[in-house]
């Protein structure tokens, strides 16, 4: 075997799609070609991109639920496709720099990757410049006949802060809103008191308030710990330390809180938090919001209703929130006459609701059975609505959801023959997220089949804090906008394609930005005239200056105003907390009204952060790097993706069950039937388990090959690249990979992928940690040969860690699959070897533990083994390897060490793994004998003549070796 071969580095593949050039590496052919040419899913990705642009950048995007980072050059008319982050292409080149190579392939990649890296990310289009030229969406940036709404929406903003202005808040949202804007400018304050508040509903049982004391005054401290630190580290901004006063004040409230006794500090602090709640909480029941509801009355605004308690965790909340709906809906009449419609034509009478509260096992990647106990509960609700004739909304919820819930809301609505005709229901849209306006346009096509016209209620949204660090976390872009102006921007373009859909939609506005509702309006007048009322919406308590204004205009408002209990609904406070405390949120927009001030354009926001280089990037694009990080999972919940896994199963189904499953070997052992694990009428597939000759057979090859060296003493660059090119082709291949999973180990689809994601991190980050130690360390050497048994229950991620951590370092393996699983495990070793892993340095021996994996053990050539499995085995193991345990009196440490073996019929090898071990021997080499033996390289093992080989076998006892 060559050191260096030459078909380790990756291959570009070209191909022509008219006038333009497509360039990716030949691993993920099977995902973007179909007999040769451009499949057609990869063309309908691309081509909005190429008609609508031109201008060089770099984009990530999904090819059949592959993420991959695609750069385009319009001027040479080509497309270039890249790993993410160009973390491949990076750390090949850095090894092929290591190895000298001057190879064709490694010239090719080096010009290929260094069109991207070369790239200005400030020239790039922004995320809302792209979604205007790719989804048509009006381009308010630059297209000057919306000016003429600016124009008016001036006008109208002028005559809503007059009103804003009268408003004169109560003492208590003075007080709160001092609060919050506390929680606005030290992060350190918010930080803690979110974490406090988000833990004190599930201390209910603590009716001692020992708990709540406990946990309250290490909230206190951990704060003063991490507030004495940023004074002492001079932090700025939101890090900085909060004043000396406040900290005082604080201080004084730990003390206070230690000498009070547990149960009258516990009851005080539950009144506080109730009270804060009552800010944004009408009442626990729609009779205990009554006050609530008469003063929104009495001063022309309506409310939606909205009953706390997502996220259930058994069939029984789930109940029990549908029947907490249904009171709702049945209550409404005590407080709105049946039937009575406000300015807008909307029904006064409004409950929205969180559909994913309707069922404990939420699952957006099963549509059927996610229906099937939703569907009967929404329809309940729904029916009930049309009885007593109250409006019905869903509500936004997470964007794992969005898109299973409108299918479920759209299936209940269309199949129920009882509600064809009901049209007082809508839906929520989400400005804030990038794909948006696809969106909307399901809601469009919905009720234009209904033919019924739906109020739609535009949002910017409620979870961007959570859904970006996932983002971050799994290596695939935010669905939401990074930029604020961006969503304000995309906010006001979705307000014109509403109005444009008139008469099958109606727009319901929910803002706390007072220049939105004069957008919307002028729009309206000017360009959409026929489009109806508009509704204007607020969330209860949250800014009651524009809300009141919005009334005193003449407008349809309504309050979104939740009820229920007011500790369970802690989750809807803390959101609250985290959108008046937002550094662009309402606190800030409330301070520029009564500063009477006039708030800046989100166009002149964009331009200017663009002039200045201040936009926020998609780290995908932005941050090219060659360190480790996650691949990006395939998302089930989103349509797009989720159907390439489908595709696999059904192609396993009908194609790959029941084949014959070969392993290089040529083993002698019988032929196994592999049944699924989850139907044993399934027939998997079949292999050749190994026999004791097969074992031993094995044993010889790989002590051979690893006493040769061609493997260990390949150059380090060598052995990670093909790691990395072992992780393309997996992740290419991992719909199918994760497909055999489901039937052989039993997994869900989500866990079948998840084993497959965790094995490509497994070879990702073993090549970047060997890398890291070869650079930094001088003493490092491999062990000889290795035995890896590995479990069922990861049947591809355990033992592709396992294998690859010591195939990286030198050593040869020998690699036992589970008895249940042995199937993927010869799919996993078949990558290696493609990768450039050679078949005498890796080999699959599938059999039964008990005496394939016992020989193994036992067997003194084996230097090191890594078993995953039982207590039981583990302990058998364990015991078996410590008979080859000795412990060096010299050094007062154990080492395992191998049998004297004859080698030439001349020399004797001692294989002592260690390199302070070969130092020893040698020493007693030359203390006897007058010279140390002759070390090998290879192997760091200690040479010595045969007729030397009975005194140093005396020698070595002596010192208890």
């Amino acid at each position: 075997m060559p050191l260096v071969p030459e078909d380790f580095l990756k291959t570009i593949v070209k191909v022509k799609y008219h006038d333009w050039s497509v360039f990716f590496y030949q691993e993920f052919g099977d995902i973007f070609l179909e007999n040769g040419v451009l499949n057609p899913d990869t063309i309908e990705t691309l081509t909005p991109y190429l008609n609508n642009l031109n201008q060089n950048f770099r984009i990530q995007l999904v090819f059949r639920s592959t993420q991959f980072l695609v750069a385009f050059y319009f001027e040479t008319k080509e497309v270039r496709f890249y790993t993410p982050k160009l973390s491949q292409e990076l750390f090949i080149l850095q090894q092929s720099e290591i190895l000298d190579l001057n190879l064709p392939q490694v010239k090719e990649m080096r010009v290929h990757a260094e069109l991207a890296a070369s790239l200005q990310v400030k020239n790039f289009p922004t995320v809302i410049e792209n979604l205007i030229k790719v989804e048509g969406l009006p381009d308010l940036l630059n297209d000057k006949k919306y000016q003429v709404i600016e124009e008016r929406s001036a006008v109208i903003v002028k005559k809503l802060l007059s009103f804003l202005n009268d408003y004169r808040p109560t003492l208590f949202e003075d007080v709160s809103d001092f609060g919050l804007g506390l929680t606005a400018q030290y992060a350190l304050l918010r930080i803690h008191l979110l974490k406090f508040l988000a833990i004190l509903p599930s201390l209910d049982h603590d009716k001692k308030g020992v708990e709540v004391k406990r946990i309250l005054i290490e909230s206190l401290s951990r704060f003063l710990k991490d507030n004495s630190k940023a004074r002492k580290a001079r932090k700025k901004g939101q890090e900085r330390s909060l004043p000396g006063t406040y900290t005082i004040g604080i201080k004084a409230i730990y003390y206070v809180a230690r000498l009070i006794p547990a149960w009258p500090l516990s009851a005080t602090v539950r009144s506080a938090v109730r009270l804060m709640a009552k800010r944004f909480i009408a009442g626990e029941s729609i009779e205990k919001a009554d006050k609530s509801l008469r003063a929104l009355s009495e001063t022309g605004r309506d409310v939606t209703l909205d009953q706390l308690g997502e996220l259930v965790v058994s069939e029984k909340e789930a109940d029990h929130y549908k029947e907490e709906v249904l009171k709702l809906v049945r209550g409404f009449s005590l407080h709105v006459k049946k039937g009575e419609l406000n300015v807008a034509g909307i029904n006064r009478a409004h409950v929205s609701i969180k559909v994913s509260a309707l069922c404990s096992d939420f699952k957006p990647q099963a549509f059927d059975y996610t229906y099937n106990l939703v569907g009967p509960r929404l329809k309940e609700i729904l029916l009930t609505a049309k009885e007593e004739n109250v409006f019905i909304n869903i509500d936004a919820e997470h964007y794992h959801y969005r898109d299973v819930v409108f299918k479920i809301y759209r299936k209940t609505l269309l199949e129920t023959s009882e509600l064809k005709d009901y049209q007082a229901t809508g839906i929520v849209i989400q400005a804030y997220l990038r794909d948006a306006y696809k969106h909307l346009q399901e809601i469009i096509a919905l009720a234009q089949v209904r033919n019924l016209p739906m109020p739609v209620r535009l949002v910017k949204g409620a979870y961007w804090d959570a859904e970006t660090v996932e983002g971050d976390a799994h290596s695939f872009n935010a669905p939401q906008f990074l930029n604020k102006e961006e969503t304000d921007i995309h906010f006001r373009q979705l307000i014109l394609k509403i109005l444009e859909a008139h008469p099958h939609l109606k727009l319901a506005l929910a803002s706390h930005n007072f220049s939105d509702h004069g957008f919307a309006e002028a729009a309206k007048e000017i360009f959409y005239p026929h489009a109806g009322e508009i509704e204007h919406q607020c969330l209860h308590m949250t800014y009651e200056a524009l809300s009141t204004a919005l009334a005193k205009m003449g407008w349809a408002t309504r309050n979104y105003v939740p009820v229920g209990s007011l500790l369970v609904g802690m989750a809807y406070l803390v959101r609250r907390i985290m959108e008046n405390s937002s550094q662009v949120g309402v606190l800030t927009i409330m301070r520029s009204h009564k500063k009477h001030l006039t708030l800046q354009s989100p166009y002149t926001i964009h331009e200017q952060k663009k002039k200045e280089g201040k936009i926020a990037r998609d780290v995908s694009i932005s941050k090219l790097e060659d360190e480790f990080f996650n691949v990006a999972p395939l998302r089930l919940y989103i349509d797009s993706e989720r159907v390439w896994i489908e595709k696999a199963l059904e192609v396993f189904k009908h194609k790959s069950l029941g084949i014959d499953y070969h392993n290089p070997q040529n083993l002698k052992g019988e032929w196994i039937e592999i049944q699924a694990s989850s139907d044993p009428s399934i027939l998997v597939g079949r292999i050749r388990f190994a026999n004791l000759e097969d074992a031993s057979i094995a044993l010889d090859t790989i002590d051979k090959s690893y006493n040769e060296g061609s493997w260990a003493n390949s150059k380090w660059p060598y052995r990670t690249a093909a790691l990395v090119k072992a992780a393309s082709l997996m992740l290419a291949k991992r719909n199918e990979l994760s497909a055999l999973i489901v039937y052989e180990a039993g997994k869900s689809v989500s866990e079948a992928l998840a084993d497959v994601d965790e094995a490509i991190d497994f070879l990702n980050f073993y090549a970047r940690t060997e890398a890291y130690l070869q650079r930094n360390m001088t003493d490092l050497t491999s062990r000889g040969a290795s035995v890896v048994i590995s479990p069922w229950n990861f049947p591809i991620a355990i033992p592709c860690g396992m294998v690859v951590s010591s195939l990286v370092c030198g050593n040869t393996v020998i690699l036992k699959s589970a008895e249940q699983t042995p199937l993927i495990t010869q799919l996993l070793v078949d990558i290696l070897h493609a990768s450039g892993v050679p078949k005498d340095v890796l080999i699959h021996l599938p059999g039964v533990g008990e005496t394939i994996g016992d020989y193994l053990v036992k067997d003194p050539r084996t230097s090191t083994i890594i078993f995953t499995g039982s207590k039981a085995v583990g302990m058998h193991i364990s015991a078996n390897a410590r008979k080859r345990l000795y412990k060096n009196k010299l050094t007062g440490k154990s080492y395992p060490v191998k049998a004297i073996t004859e080698m030439g019929g001349k020399n004797a090898v001692i294989v002592t793994q260690n390199a302070e071990l070969d130092e020893t021997v040698s020493g007693i080499l030359f203390s006897a004998f007058g010279h140390a033996g002759q070390k090998c390289s290879a192997c760091s093992r200690v040479i010595v003549h045969n007729s030397l080989k009975d005194k140093l076998i005396d020698r070595l006892r002596a010192a208890s070796f």
